[in-house]
């Protein structure tokens, strides 16, 4: 609890992936909604491309957090 009060701990990873599981519902639920009104070419445009995008996204933000982890790390062998 320490860690989280003193932004240790980061909490944005584990958000980062909420929204992109939220994102994938809506991509399905889009792709759905554009084959029951016979857009086909749309509907299997976002259900190829839009998990594409999205989880793109999602690592170029999670890179970030694992360079910092990683960066803590070495920090942290370097003082012991």
């Amino acid at each position: 609890m320490k860690d989280f009060l003193l932004f240790r701990r980061m909490v944005a990873p584990t958000l980062v992936q909420v929204i992109f599981w939220l994102l994938m519902l809506w991509v399905l639920y889009g792709a759905i909604l554009n084959f029951i009104h016979h857009n086909i070419g749309i509907g299997l445009q976002m259900l190829i491309g839009g998990p594409i995008v999205f989880r793109l996204g999602a690592e170029l933000v999670l890179v970030l957090f694992r360079i910092y982890e990683n960066l803590t790390s070495i920090n942290e062998k370097i003082k012991s």
